[in-house]
């Protein structure tokens, strides 16, 4: 798990490249509230980050773009690859170690 750092990234793919790789909703998260930090958006992006399926996934990022479309460019433009972050993706033997 990263926090996106530049040059890591492609560090991680060439060295570890069977590796699963994660990005930190939590660094994530610091970097959005820079310019979305309502408590209302906070928890429109981690509810895009606990979706357990691609369609509560696109939900949640609908929900996100109706309240706030700024918000949802930003994501769009600025978090990378959904695989990297949201839950959806996550390999179901390293399921459990997620936050709840």
């Amino acid at each position: 798990m990263s926090d996106k750092q530049k040059g890591l990234e492609s560090a991680l793919h060439e060295l570890l490249s069977r590796i699963e790789h994660r990005n930190c909703v939590q660094h994530i998260y610091r970097n959005f509230k820079r310019h979305h930090g309502s408590q209302l958006l906070r928890d429109k992006l981690w509810a895009c980050a606990r979706a357990s399926t691609k369609l509560r996934y696109n939900t949640a990022m609908f929900d996100l773009k109706e309240t706030d479309p700024t918000a949802h460019i930003w994501m769009e433009t600025n978090v990378g690859m959904p695989k990297h972050w949201y839950r959806a993706y996550f390999s179901l033997h390293e399921i459990r170690h997620v936050v709840q």
